[in-house]
């Protein structure tokens, strides 16, 4: 076996492509086409979306903001605009009965619950409070639980804190 390294590639192809065969050429050119295809076909929509917004701008424009137009760009911003306060109105009042009504029914999912004490998590497990505390200065511990009775094995070094 020889050394390792990269395999050996012919890189002659690039500087003589004469030395290249039909098919690789063909398989080349294959490729090539399909990822311009495929970038056209990405691409397309973000020049149609552009020319679509700039012919609706225009439109926009030669339909309700030309001075002849104003008259109707008003019915439409009033009618619209109603639409839009009864909209609001109605979204503000749910907010408003949601604040006042159902949020008092929750108030105490919310409050913070107290963290459970060595002395109850002692007596939960039935050992010794004295053995907690010893056990938490460590910075390894090894629990078995046996039923309801935890086995406590402090190990490692004693942390410090």
């Amino acid at each position: 076996m020889g050394k390792p390294g990269p395999r050996h590639t012919n890189f002659e192809i690039i500087d003589r492509p004469d030395l290249s065969s039909t098919w690789r050429k063909a398989a080349e050119g294959g490729i090539t086409v399909a990822l311009w295809f495929l970038w056209v076909y990405m691409i397309l929509p973000v020049f149609l979306t552009l020319a679509l917004w700039i012919g609706g701008g225009r439109y926009v424009y030669g339909s309700l903001l030309q001075r002849e137009h104003w008259q109707e760009m008003r019915e439409v911003l009033q009618s619209g605009g109603i639409a839009i306060l009864v909209i609001f109105l109605m979204h503000a009042c749910w907010i408003t009965y949601n604040f006042r009504v159902i949020a008092p029914r929750f108030a105490g999912r919310r409050k913070e619950r107290p963290v459970s004490s060595a002395d109850l998590a002692a007596k939960f497990f039935s050992v010794d409070p004295a053995s907690i505390a010893a056990a938490r200065l460590h910075n390894r511990l090894e629990i078995r639980l046996e039923g309801r009775k935890a086995v406590i094995k402090s190990a490692g070094t004693i942390a410090s804190f």
